[in-house]
């Protein structure tokens, strides 16, 4: 059951109204309405659960439906908490096309990774897809072929070494592959982090280096590594701390009283950048590799407590409207795929410290760096940005080590055609 509130804005004729689309379990009462409404309403705001303004002369933007928006998560538990019992809450914008064009708008507002233009009022956020039957595919029987047939239909981007590696591992294996153990194999198998690359054997002008990239990248940790106690295999580092006095509960998970004990809390720090997203997108691209690294602090060990972000930036020259400044030469060239050195830092901050702010870590510092000049009569510039997020927290000394898998438990994988990467 879908319900709509539309958020007018008063004293603005560009923008004319927000609609919250509202996927409902169950009818709400009048005070679940009212309630919402409450939850919706900013200063200088009418909100009604009307039909809102309909006619030729609006254009409404909003987010893609095929993957719900942190928006509708954080929503959700808001409501949650107020009793109310919704699926999913999204937002769209609404925008007056008079004296605009269409087009106009589109270009301005639109951001082509996420949000599309509504043709229609939203009834629903189904899709009505269903998913396609787990099906085998065939090595045993037809060898190779059936491999690159797979290959080509799913997009695993496996090369003849990859081909011939894995009809041979099933051929021993004594079975068929599903099409979902092969898609897993194809994102394991990704160049996402470079982890091939960095692994892989380095051939410069015809000699092969005695060292792998990952190889220079652990030599000064091989020869000091007196306080790092899980480098290069979990998800976060983690650095040899020191006996503190904690406030903990008696039974935990439990109510209980607190008590005072001294434990071992080592000190965690990760990092990882999110360049090519936040070129295309950049509030949504900044936002979720903030949320990586923030995923990251938590998920290392059995489980870490986040602290405090750090956040970097570089970026071409800037070119800011009426602002001069001196060697600003090169760059300025906008493209319609792309955003521009300006809109990554206003934007891409704003998303670093968005995901932030939702779970509570507050962002501490960090650096900003613009660049571009014409070098010997090259290029040189920060086409591609760099978005780099950091972020420390603590581990208890017990919780260091995960365990062990245990014969019986599940692996579970979750996605979809919007989200086939997988969870």
């Amino acid at each position: 059951m879908m319900i709509r509130f539309y958020r007018r804005l008063l004293g603005q004729h560009a923008v004319l109204e927000n609609c919250f689309y509202v996927d409902l379990v169950n009818a709400l009462r009048p005070d679940e309405i009212e309630r919402l409404k409450w939850l919706i309403t900013e200063p200088q705001t009418v909100v009604t659960d009307e039909t809102g303004i309909v006619d030729s002369k609006i254009l409404e933007i909003g987010p893609r439906l095929s993957v719900e928006t942190p928006f509708s998560s954080n929503a959700i538990a808001i409501c949650r908490s107020m009793g109310i019992v919704v699926r999913r809450i999204e937002t769209s914008v609404r925008h007056s096309l008079v004296g605009r064009k269409a087009e106009d708008i589109v270009e301005k507002n639109l951001d082509r990774m996420t949000q599309t233009v509504y043709s229609e009022v939203i009834t629903t956020f189904g899709s009505g897809l269903q998913p396609d039957p787990v099906s085998s595919v065939f090595i045993l029987e037809q060898g190779e072929q059936a491999l690159r047939e797979a290959n080509t239909k799913l997009g695993l981007g496996m090369d003849d070494w990859d081909i011939t590696y894995y009809t041979e591992l099933f051929q021993r294996l004594g079975r068929n592959p599903t099409d979902v153990e092969l898609f897993q194999v194809g994102n394991a198998n990704s160049e996402h982090s470079r982890h091939w690359f960095f692994r892989g054997i380095q051939i410069i002008d015809g000699h092969e280096m005695p060292s792998s990239l990952f190889d220079v990248v652990q030599e000064p940790w091989k020869r000091g590594a007196g306080n790092s106690i899980t480098a290069f295999r979990d998800n976060s580092g983690v650095i040899y701390g020191a006996e503190v006095l904690a406030f903990v509960p008696t039974k935990p998970g439990h109510p209980s009283p607190f008590r005072i004990v001294r434990t071992l809390q080592h000190i965690t720090a990760t990092a990882e950048t999110h360049n090519h997203p936040t070129l295309i997108a950049p509030f949504p691209g900044a936002e979720t590799g903030s949320g990586g690294r923030i995923r990251d602090n938590r998920a290392v060990g059995r489980g870490g407590l986040v602290h405090a972000g750090l956040a970097g930036y570089c970026v071409g020259n800037l070119h800011i409207p009426g602002v001069k400044i001196p060697g600003e030469v090169v760059g300025n060239d906008p493209s319609h795929r792309h955003a521009s050195p300006l809109e990554i830092l206003l934007r891409g901050s704003d998303g670093i410290s968005d995901y932030g702010n939702k779970i509570g870590e507050p962002l501490l510092g960090g650096f900003t760096r613009s660049f571009g000049q014409t070098v010997n009569g090259a290029r040189r510039e920060f086409r591609k940005p760099v978005l780099y997020s950091a972020g420390f927290g603590r581990l208890n000394d017990t919780h260091v080590k995960k365990s062990d898998p245990e014969t019986g438990m599940l692996i579970v994988r979750i996605g979809g055609t919007a989200y086939s990467i997988g969870v």
